[in-house]
């Protein structure tokens, strides 16, 4: 059994979360674990020590900001990751050869997407979709051995492929030993998600809160269940 409680920082200097997890075994006699793990605006980091996990947070609204994608994309090329990018992003867009920073008239400088046979175009003329994936790929690179945690996972992305997405995000996660928490309000983005994993719903575990507080906790498999065996409304 896991016990959760979840107060706000006080101290002016940082704000975050931290969290005091109880963790119990069903093993009579065995003495429960006890750990604090704390979420501040600059990162993740245990209570006791200095952080050994990376952490990336999206929000519903960064992806269009091009300052945070250009940091991102500078980030995985001084990391020299530059190429795994590139490969994330051909599972969305496989005619995309190569993504620069190039000096531009207008901006000054901007990020510019080539494209097999077409050469560069602006990032920025190509939809809140297209950045949105950037945002998601660069993002997971950063996040690579650690956590990434994504609000509202459907904004921008079309109901008609955040299935395909989530396949491609989870399985990017997983190459790069990623654990993915996103939330959504969106029972099309659930359906979605629940059928591009039909093969492997072991990947997800759905919690429903309920002001602030864990109100249920669905594995995949029933999950699927509920939703297209029963039709029934899971988010509340």
């Amino acid at each position: 059994m896991l016990k959760q409680a979840i107060r706000r920082s006080v101290d002016i200097e940082q704000s975050g979360l931290r969290f005091d997890l109880t963790v119990s075994s069903a093993t009579e006699g065995d003495s429960p674990l006890n750990h604090e793990l704390e979420f501040w605006e600059r990162g993740f980091s245990p209570a006791d020590g200095p952080p050994e996990v990376n952490l990336s947070v999206l929000n519903g609204f960064s992806h269009r900001y091009e300052s945070t994608l250009q940091r991102d994309v500078s980030g995985a090329i001084k990391a020299k990751q530059k190429e795994s990018l590139l490969q994330l992003m051909s599972h969305i867009e496989p005619n995309i050869k190569d993504i620069h920073i190039l000096a531009d008239d207008e901006r000054g400088h901007g990020l510019f997407v080539e494209y097999v046979g077409e050469g560069f175009i602006p990032l920025s003329t190509l939809g809140d979709g297209m950045r949105r994936a950037l945002h998601f790929a660069s993002s997971l690179m950063k996040a690579r051995g650690g956590v990434l945690l994504i609000d509202e996972i459907e904004i921008a992305i079309h109901t008609s492929v955040i299935g395909a997405v989530f396949d491609w995000l989870v399985d990017a996660c997983v190459e790069h030993d990623v654990q993915l928490f996103a939330t959504t309000h969106s029972l099309e983005a659930v359906d979605a998600i629940l059928a591009g994993r039909r093969e492997s719903l072991s990947d997800i575990v759905a919690f429903r809160l309920d002001g602030g507080r864990l109100a249920k906790r669905h594995r995949g498999e029933l999950l699927h269940r509920l939703r297209f065996g029963r039709g029934l409304e899971v988010r509340r």
